[in-house]
């Protein structure tokens, strides 16, 4: 397709239908093809540019249909506009913070958003292969930093326990992950800061007998790393009862405790199932019975 000049460029100055032209069109360049009866189909000039800089890796620029809401969404999406001019549409500055705080996961790379910070950070990750893909990230990356946080997260949790003489607690509960296979998830925590001690794969044996051996070795294999270890924490499901009274007469200097998840998710179920269901049905019934009658019909007239 030939490219005709900019929307801007071949009037300028003038309006379109009485009303003058966006402004968003200087960054377009008009396609001799219109996509409906009155628009034609435009290209983004900094996607077009980067295409001649290098036409082996850049493809021809996507058509964005000529209207300013569709450049709009393109030019905030748009990473060589970025690259130019420095900042996105409407950025955000606290994006960073934002997903620092939310503990975003590896797959939050392939988000255009998240594309965008990086970019606006750092102007190169606009190059093409810049940014690491999820799978990068969640294999060879993931691997090669999993070994630097962890230490990380331990030094984080030494440096009050040092020179406080605190006692950690030790917390255990048996996951069952997406991929349906159930670990025994090991946290050690001491005022405030948690450290992932290790996911440690279960057996198909999910009695109280088996999470006691399991528990067993991971207590000795803390106490072994100089821990100082003064309770140990479970939930209150099942056989962990158990699993308490066998392990507690064999540390006497450990307290066993509980916390109360599954007395926690029982009271928000039964609370949803009455109060929340109630309100629910009578809001429903309210905006059936509206729109039966035709309230809002009369509303509007």
């Amino acid at each position: 397709m030939d490219i005709l000049p900019g929307l801007r460029d071949e009037n300028p100055g003038g309006s379109k239908r009485g009303r003058p032209p966006s402004a968003l069109s200087a960054n377009f360049y008009r396609l001799n093809e219109k996509c409906n009866k009155s628009m034609w189909w435009t290209v983004c000039k900094y996607c077009y540019r980067a295409h001649l800089k290098d036409r082996a890796m850049v493809p021809f620029p996507t058509h964005v249909h000529g209207r300013k809401d569709a450049w709009e969404k393109h030019l905030y999406q748009c990473l060589y506009y970025i690259r130019v001019t420095g900042a996105p549409m409407q950025g955000n500055v606290n994006e960073a913070g934002v997903s620092a705080e939310a503990l975003l996961p590896d797959s939050c790379v392939e988000l255009l958003s998240f594309r965008r910070l990086l970019v606006f950070l750092n102007a190169r990750c606009a190059a093409v292969g810049a940014i690491p893909h999820r799978h990068a990230l969640g294999g060879r990356v993931l691997s090669e930093y999993a070994g630097l946080h962890s230490m990380e997260q331990r030094d984080s949790v030494r440096a009050i326990q040092n020179p406080t003489g605190g006692r950690a607690n030790f917390l255990s509960d048996v996951w069952e992950t997406i991929s349906k296979i159930h670990v025994l998830g090991c946290l050690i925590a001491l005022f405030g800061r948690i450290m992932i001690y290790g996911l440690r794969p279960t057996s198909d044996r999910l009695d109280g007998q088996a999470i006691v051996e399991q528990m067993e070795g991971v207590i000795e294999e803390i106490l072994a790393s100089e821990w100082k270890i003064g309770a140990v924490v479970t939930d209150n499901a099942g056989q962990c009862g158990r699993d308490r009274r066998i392990l507690a007469p064999k540390y006497p200097n450990i307290a066993f405790l509980i916390w109360f998840a599954h007395d926690i998710n029982n009271l928000v179920k039964a609370v949803l199932k009455t109060v929340f269901k109630e309100i629910s049905e009578d809001a429903a019934g309210a905006a059936s019975f509206q729109h039966q009658n035709g309230w809002f019909v009369l509303l509007r007239q």
